[in-house]
């Protein structure tokens, strides 16, 4: 077995897993305060994230011998790299809007992290931006956060 100079694989899925089933339960207690429809789904999203995390735990419990010698971070830089990217992520919709940090992201993180298929990237980052402005916008009736772009979007609808 190899020495790693982190925590195994196995340990940090079973303690993320524990941590997301703590985040669901505090989604669904928190919801309880809302009206009872409004309350249906978050706590519908909790119950499943708590049990995708239960599945994971299993998973690890019975198979997760073989990940015991597998290191979590197997390029640390890399990994800091991407915590700092999401969160000039998250600031830059503060600014910016949606649309554009989220294109940024979607093309850019895989960039820096060494995948270079633009080609690919692009158009996989346009078409998903677009289904969700068409399913929050459109089917859902939701208005996205404020974007820089929102005015472009208001002459095409």
């Amino acid at each position: 077995m190899a020495v790693t100079a982190g925590p195994s694989r196995r340990i940090v899925e079973i303690v993320f897993a524990a941590a997301l089933i703590a985040v669901a339960g505090a989604v669904f207690v928190l919801s309880a305060d809302y009206p009872a429809g409004s309350a249906a789904f978050p706590r519908v999203l909790a119950a499943l994230l708590a049990l995708c995390a239960v599945v994971v735990t299993v998973r690890q419990l019975r198979h997760g011998a073989e990940a015991d010698g597998q290191p979590f971070f197997l390029h640390l830089p890399r990994f800091l790299l991407a915590v700092v990217i999401l969160m000039a992520y998250v600031a830059a919709i503060g600014v910016a809007g949606y649309l554009l940090p989220s294109f940024a992201l979607a093309v850019g993180l895989p960039f820096v992290l060494g995948y270079r298929r633009l080609a690919l990237t692009v158009p996989l980052a346009l078409g998903t931006l677009a289904a969700i402005v068409l399913i929050f916008n459109v089917v859902l009736e939701r208005p996205l956060p404020p974007d820089v772009l929102m005015h472009l979007w208001e002459t095409v609808r």
